[in-house]
Parts: structure tokens; sequence; C-alpha cells
């Protein structure tokens, strides 16, 4: 007879007690040698995993109508995330095109100011 202790890992043999000596958690008692060898195990498993149960009634592998709604809102969402994000893009290209724009206007003006100066002037 062997006892396993499955909390402390204690194995003993020939035990009368039904609780761990060290940690006394219940034993669990073994009375005849039901060890099964690797090929039985092998052979068990193989046999349930080509096993497959019906499905249950009223189930089915199609998502539900709730899961495909949940989808929807979330792509809908994405897609005006996406677009929220490609106006601000458009609007910060548009932004640093008229800074350079005003920015060549202004140089221009100078340049032109300057050269009036100078020709009413006469230093030209």
């Amino acid at each position: 007879m062997k006892s396993i202790c499955f909390h402390c890992q204690f194995v003993g043999v020939g035990l009368a007690d039904t609780r761990c000596p060290r940690c006394s958690y219940p034993l669990i008692t073994n009375l005849a040698a039901a060890a099964l060898g690797t090929q039985d195990l092998e052979v068990l498993f193989a046999s349930t995993a080509k096993h497959t149960p019906p499905p249950l009634p009223g189930l089915s592998a199609e998502p539900r109508q709730a899961q495909l709604l949940m989808q929807r809102r979330r792509e809908k969402a994405l897609a005006r995330l996406e677009a929220r994000r490609a106006i601000a893009e458009a609007e910060k290209k548009r932004t640093r095109q008229l800074a350079v724009a005003s920015w060549c206007a202004a140089s221009a003006a100078v340049a032109l100011g300057l050269l009036l100066t100078l020709n009413v002037m006469g230093a030209l």
C-alpha cells in the first residue's frame, strides 16, 4: 500500500494513518499496483484525441450577433480614428506649406523694398 501527499509530495509505504505526518494533509492511498506504462498512456491519449464529442444542441461555431456588432463598431471606430489622423496630418502639412509660403513672401517683399529704396536713392 502506497500513500502520497499532493501538498508536500510525501510518499509513504505501509502507513495506517489517513493524514500526512509532515503537513497533516489528507493522503491519497493506492491499494493495488496501478502503474501505467508510457505505451498504455500513449494509447489512452491517442484514443481520446481521435474522439471528438458532437456539438451541444443550440450552439454553433459561427460568431454570435453581439460579437458581430462589436466587431463592426470596432471597425467603424478604427476607420474614424484613421480619418481623423489623416485630416490632422493633412492640416499639419498645409500649415507647414503656409509657413514656408509666408516666409518666402516676406523675404521677397524685403528684397523688393531694398531694391526700390536703393533705386530711389540712386545707389544703383
